[in-house]
């Protein structure tokens, strides 16, 4: 994945830093969103053929990949592996279970540290920009569904 390998680049590199480079490169949005998350990105890059087949999935079936998400997230709060925490809020709004920082200014993935947002929230691709519209099985960009371009 060319983004990662780029990622890697910046190692050490402040968010700000981060951020300005990456707004310059000439990535898809959705892209250069997932450069303030590098775990997560680093996960993709390990399960490549697992992260294009979800890609193919959300292209071709978007709601049906996001009731997939409900399911599990159904799942593990049943089985008490899912509640709020200092870094995560999980509330449940109609049939859909959320979970959100609980700090706006930071997100924390499994496994790593709080990843500062603010940075990124000034150009149009960052954090502020995405969210899930669970009624509709759609994700959101800049409040529009959002699909990738074909390459």
């Amino acid at each position: 994945m060319h983004a990662k390998l780029w990622l890697d680049a910046y190692h050490g590199a402040s968010a700000g830093e981060l951020a300005q480079a990456v707004d310059g490169q000439s990535w898809d949005p959705q892209v250069k969103a997932l450069t303030l998350l590098p775990p997560v990105l680093a996960a993709l890059n390990r399960n490549f053929a697992w992260t294009t087949a979800l890609g193919e999935a959300y292209a071709s079936e978007p709601a049906e990949v996001l009731r997939a998400v409900q399911a599990v997230r159904r799942e593990a709060q049943a089985a008490g592996k899912l509640a709020s925490t200092s870094e995560q809020q999980v509330s449940a709004v109609d049939d859909s279970i959320l979970i959100e920082p609980a700090d706006p200014q930071h997100v924390y993935v499994p496994g790593g540290a709080a990843l500062d947002i603010g940075p990124f929230e000034r150009f149009a691709w960052g954090w502020h920009s995405w969210q899930v519209d669970w009624q509709h099985g759609a994700v959101m960009y800049q409040d529009a569904p959002y699909l990738a371009k074909a390459d």
